[in-house]
């Protein structure tokens, strides 16, 4: 056989054991994707002594920075004078967290994030400043317990069968969240984010009479 048929033959077995591998590459990726839904999607979380050990909660968005915090086993925010906040409110955000699960995982390529509002405060977003997200974070005495970046809201369509845009007129069912390296749509709006202390604070000691 001539030795141009041999190059031949060599170039084309290549490019079907590179297709192979791509595929197979493929296929890996698609099915941890596949693999992924409906777990966690922090599984340090699911631990009741691991949630017991959050002593701070710091929420960074585009409007200013919130924190709570455990002082003397009564949670407070340091910003406010160490004032008393709700502790059923940061009970039911922090479950709320503990309780997400992957519903779509997602590229987390710059672009993509960008898209989804889930670029970290202080990070460049061009001229595209509402592409910046919140950021959270649970704090332990060790160090950071879980951080990750919340994003755009997933509507849903108000009517299916609608001529109207996608999303138009509907309702946030889920929300995006980009945790590590990783992205992920979660169908859980997350409504619970404080945008300032005050939505968390007591308001039982805030409306005491004048004279008192």
């Amino acid at each position: 056989m001539k030795s141009k048929n041999l190059f031949v033959l060599f170039v084309v077995a290549a490019v079907l054991v590179g297709l192979a591998y791509w595929s197979s590459q493929r296929d890996k990726g698609m099915d941890a994707a596949a693999q992924a839904l409906g777990k966690p999607v922090f599984e340090n979380l699911q631990k009741a002594e691991t949630l017991n050990d959050i002593e701070k909660i710091v929420v960074r968005s585009p409007s200013g920075t919130v924190t709570v915090a455990r002082v003397n086993e009564r949670w407070v925010a340091p910003q406010k004078f160490n004032y008393a906040v709700k502790f059923e409110k940061v009970s039911d955000f922090v479950r709320s967290i503990a309780n997400l699960k992957i519903g779509q995982t997602l590229s987390a390529a710059g672009s993509q994030l960008a898209e989804l509002d889930l670029v970290a405060p202080g990070q460049p977003a061009g001229t595209n400043q509402s592409a910046i997200g919140t950021q959270v974070q649970f704090m332990g005495k060790d160090g950071v317990i879980a951080s990750f970046m919340v994003g755009k809201e997933h509507k849903k369509s108000a009517d299916a069968d609608s001529r109207m845009p996608p999303g138009y007129g509907g309702y946030a069912d889920g929300r995006y969240l980009a945790v590590n390296d990783k992205a992920y749509l979660v169908w859980d709006a997350l409504g619970g984010i404080p945008s300032s202390a005050k939505d968390w604070l007591e308001s039982d000691l805030v409306s005491v009479p004048a004279a008192d």
